[in-house]
């Protein structure tokens, strides 16, 4: 019996053996059974999935370089339906479900990357990566949180700090092309909150008496613009309005507000109910 896996340099692997149980795989081989213990598969297998249409490559790539010459050399002698469920089992065992293509090369790099990141920030909301392994919560979950995990969050905090990454955005930046849309200077709307508004205009209001007393001081040559107030999110109300004026935004919120918001006239004898229509006033 050969005990393999879980120990090697991919900290995904390592997480699955410490939470999901060995898997002991049992096949016959002429008058004996062949026996492995499994406590992960091979993470590169894992990223591999997608590429991968038979259940024999299936089998190859999960079971690892170290095992799968001798397990395919057993199975061989087999009938193809013995395949068929090793990667079945092998599947279903590890809880290698069927994600969208591209998902799981994602989710074993950025758990090999920042998986200890990752967890502690999950920990933080009670949550448990482990659990993703153990399918107590859906993969697609941790795609959609990743992604959502706040600034000041430890997963964030080490996409900053790798080097790596920040070539490969400096690299993607010098490749823009010159007409490309600027990214936005306001603040994101998640998180927005009224504290948040007013210190903004309280850095705003210091930066304009910092402004005021240097201009106050220095040579008129040299004086310059005062400095724009500090923008905050930029919502959709604030698109339109660039895009079609204050006067047709008015327009289109008086499509769209029920009447009782509105000043208008309601002819004599009628009423508007709550959405906004005329009715007979009994």
């Amino acid at each position: 019996m050969t005990d393999t896996g879980g120990g090697g340099e991919s900290l995904f692997e390592e997480m699955m053996a410490e939470a999901v149980d060995p898997l002991y795989l049992e096949l016959p081989d002429g008058d004996d059974t062949a026996a492995w213990t499994l406590h992960a598969v091979d993470s590169d297998g894992v990223i591999d999935l997608d590429d991968l249409t038979g259940a024999l490559d299936v089998v190859e790539a999960l079971v690892g370089d170290e095992l799968a010459g001798e397990v395919l050399d057993v199975l061989a002698d087999l009938p193809w339906d013995r395949t068929l469920d090793t990667a079945a089992l092998l599947r279903r065992h590890f809880t290698l479900v069927e994600l969208r293509p591209g998902l799981w090369p994602q989710l074993v790099e950025q758990i090999d990357l920042y998986g200890e990141a990752i967890e502690s920030d999950l920990a933080d909301r009670g949550i448990d990566l482990l659990d993703f392994f153990r399918g107590a919560r859906p993969w697609t979950q941790l795609a959609r949180m990743l992604p959502r995990l706040p600034e000041g969050s430890r997963y964030r905090a080490a996409l900053l700090d790798d080097e790596d990454l920040a070539r490969a955005r400096i690299e993607a930046e010098d490749d823009e092309d010159d007409d490309a849309p600027s990214k936005s200077d306001r603040p994101p709307l998640i998180g927005e909150t009224q504290d948040r508004a007013l210190l903004r205009q309280a850095v705003s209001f210091l930066r304009r008496i910092e402004h005021g007393l240097y201009n106050s001081r220095a040579p008129k040559s040299k004086r310059s613009k005062a400095p724009d107030p500090l923008k905050g999110p930029e919502t959709a109300e604030d698109r339109l309005r660039d895009l079609l004026g204050d006067a047709d935004v008015e327009d289109i919120f008086d499509q769209v507000t029920p009447g009782w918001n509105r000043g208008d006239d309601v002819p004599s004898g009628f009423k508007r109910n709550l959405s906004g229509l005329l009715v007979p006033d009994d």
